[in-house]
């Protein structure tokens, strides 16, 4: 399993959060659901960062890909590029952001 750490932004609503969280489970190390922005730097420490908005899915083929940029030292962030369901339609979303990022350690 990857150190990848997932920050679920809670949307309030259990049943987009489960969605996403089903999407997330078994491939990284930790899931945290967050409700403020600013919280998320306290709190992961070391490792990948992906940020989703509860609702938000990962694909098969991201998880993959998204698994293989981990091995690679060169690369610190990622721009993901965003498809949105709209009534059981996928259509391209707004640009992808950068959601997948190397955690930054603090120095001591």
């Amino acid at each position: 399993m990857k150190d990848i750490t997932v920050l679920i932004h809670t949307s309030g609503n259990r049943i987009e959060e489960d969605r996403t969280l089903k999407t997330v489970s078994g491939w990284v190390k930790r899931v945290e659901f967050v409700r403020e922005r600013s919280v998320k730097k306290q709190m992961v420490k070391a490792g990948w960062v992906l940020e989703l908005k509860a609702g938000e899915e990962v694909s098969i083929p991201l998880k993959i890909e998204l698994r293989e940029l981990t091995e690679s030292a060169d690369i610190s962030r990622y721009e993901i590029p965003l498809v949105v369901n709209y009534t059981d339609v996928w259509k391209k979303g707004s640009p992808g952001r950068e959601c997948f990022y190397r955690a930054q350690r603090k120095n001591k």
